[in-house]
Parts: C-alpha cells; sequence; structure tokens
C-alpha cells in the first residue's frame, strides 16, 4: 500500500487487526467508492452518515459534533466505523464494510 512504502517508519501504528493505522486520501475515495458502487451490499448515502453517526453519537438521529471517529481501535470499542455498521446492517452487508476498509487500506479518521 501506497502509505506503508512511502511514510516514514513510526508514523503509522498497527491495529488490533493487523492494519496499519492512517490513510490517505486516494485510499478513503476509493473504499467510499466501492462501498457505494458495488454488489448486492451497496451502501447508500444515507447508510454511510448512519454509519458515522452511530459510531459518534451511538443513534441515528444527532448529527456528530467534533468526535474522532476511527475505522478500527487498538481496543475495539463501540465508537468505530466497524462496530457501527455491525450494530446497524445484517452480517453480511457489515463485514462487507469491513473487507473494503482492509482492502483499500483504511483504518484511522482524523
Amino acid at each position: 500500500m501506497w502509505m506503508q512504502n512511502k511514510c516514514a517508519a513510526g508514523v503509522a501504528s498497527m491495529s488490533a487487526d493487523g492494519v496499519t493505522a492512517g490513510g490517505v486520501e486516494w485510499a478513503w475515495l476509493t473504499f467510499f467508492w466501492e462501498l457505494h458502487n458495488r454488489g448486492g451490499n451497496a451502501y447508500s448515502s444515507n447508510d454511510l452518515q448512519h454509519v458515522y453517526q452511530w459510531a459518534c453519537n451511538g443513534n441515528v438521529t444527532s448529527l456528530c459534533a467534533s468526535a474522532k471517529v476511527f475505522f478500527d481501535t487498538v481496543n475495539g470499542g463501540n465508537s468505530t466505523l466497524k462496530y457501527a455498521a455491525g450494530q446497524l446492517f445484517g452480517s453480511a452487508k457489515s463485514q462487507y464494510f469491513i473487507d473494503t476498509g482492509k482492502k483499500h487500506g483504511i483504518n484511522v479518521l482524523q
């Protein structure tokens, strides 16, 4: 992946599942594009908004104020995008979210 090959050692850390913590804009853009445009588990814009709201607030009715939302963390936790996707969608759709994130090399959104 680009970040692991081009960024200085020590810039990123490892998450619990061995994915490097970090991500470049291109990785996030291709992640969102694939989630929105591929297969029977595609995510609508509203689906993505709800994942972010759930990760930030634990509900889909409140907007996120200023909290950092992470794809994954070393300790897991309830405020990650992975956890939120699992709470909101069936196992196949939430697994698609996780697998697509790993495929595109994203991990932390800051």
